[in-house]
């Protein structure tokens, strides 16, 4: 059994953040499937929109290992399945006014950097990654890696705490929210 599925208080710090999260306004999960086979799993037995951020034959060819974008609806049960592995990495969640489609479009641009030598995957999905990344970003770079996204908000190094980022003119604003300390939703 998935820890926490069917089991009311089995993560209790689950509660103030999946309510924080759901308040945020249009949710979205990006979730690595190669983390974890249970992601893939939990993902495809959802009933939420989801969409690979591969295309083509490599999409098919890694389904099960690879990155997702999903609609999170308010009153989604898969949220409470994904929070109770907050700080197994398994992705990361933010928030978009935009269409799922142009934001999947942003995002596909993103883990596919032009380089000279040869495409590169860049793992921005990664929270370890995103929380290395985005601290460097100067205004200019912080707006082309944000493009629809409002924010960013993922595990932080230290446990139990939510990671708030978001665009600011001189780069990214980082907000760091141990879980008895989030705001009220």
């Amino acid at each position: 059994m998935t820890p926490g599925r069917g089991v009311p208080g089995a993560w209790p710090k689950r509660d103030g953040l999946a309510r924080f999260l759901r308040a945020q306004g249009p949710l979205y999960a990006l979730l690595d499937a190669a983390r974890d086979p249970a992601i893939f799993d939990l993902l495809h037995g959802s009933g939420c929109h989801h969409a690979c951020l591969f295309t083509g034959e490599r999409a098919e060819r890694l389904a099960a290992y690879a990155p997702y974008l999903v609609q999170l609806a308010p009153d989604t049960r898969l949220l409470d399945d994904l929070l109770p592995h907050w700080d197994a990495n398994w992705g990361l969640y933010l928030t978009a006014p935009a269409p799922a489609a142009e934001l999947l479009a942003h995002l596909r641009e993103l883990i596919w950097p032009d380089t000279p030598d040869a495409p590169m995957l860049w793992r921005c999905y990664d929270p370890r990654v995103l929380r290395a990344v985005l601290t460097t970003c100067d205004g200019r770079r912080a707006a082309a890696f944000f493009g629809p996204v409002q924010a960013f908000l993922c595990p932080a190094a230290a446990p139990a705490t939510l990671l708030a980022c978001t665009g600011a003119p001189t780069g990214v604003a980082v907000r760091a929210y141990p879980f008895a300390a989030l705001p009220p939703a």
